[in-house]
């Protein structure tokens, strides 16, 4: 019988240095995919709308609304938000999470005359919120032109 090499042992220390390295490629792709999208995240985009200060009210939710973890820890420091409640008054959006811990952060989305553009994590928090907001304000609508009409039938003028 011949002699068999034995498979050479690769040294601990050699082992040590390639996971080094396979840990120094996967956190510098990491941070790398990281810093475009915090980038990409606080890119401005136009405001989509403005508001006008005679709308006003408030949305309870009845299911919250969970927020992507990145929007969570990059722009409010936590692991974990949702959306539970909504408001618009004083041309802003006023949007009430409640994080990890069940406590309540408040965030102002200020949409005037004077807003000319908004960072794209707002937009993103708008996307979520839109579907919850269309009918209040729809119902607002209908409620001020209820309202008009009745004013101009006691003028005497004409709704047009």
């Amino acid at each position: 019988m011949g002699n068999k090499k034995q498979p050479e042992k690769q040294s601990e220390t050699g082992n040590k240095n390639g996971e080094i390295r396979e840990l120094e490629k996967a956190i510098n792709t990491y941070n790398n995919l990281a810093v475009r999208l915090r980038d990409k995240l606080r890119s401005s985009m136009p405001a989509p709308f403005r508001l006008d200060p005679m709308l006003n009210f408030s949305v309870i939710l009845g299911e919250s609304i969970p927020v992507d973890r990145h929007i969570a820890l990059e722009f409010f420091n936590k692991k974990f938000m949702e959306i539970t409640d909504i408001k618009i008054e004083n041309q802003s959006i006023v949007i009430f999470f409640k994080d990890e811990d069940g406590k309540r952060v408040i965030y102002y989305i200020i949409l005037h005359d004077g807003i000319e553009t908004i960072e794209l994590w707002e937009a993103y928090l708008l996307s979520l919120i839109a579907g919850h907001i269309i009918q209040p304000i729809n119902e607002e609508r209908k409620k001020m032109e209820v309202f008009l009409n009745e004013l101009m039938e006691m003028t005497g003028e004409d709704n047009e």
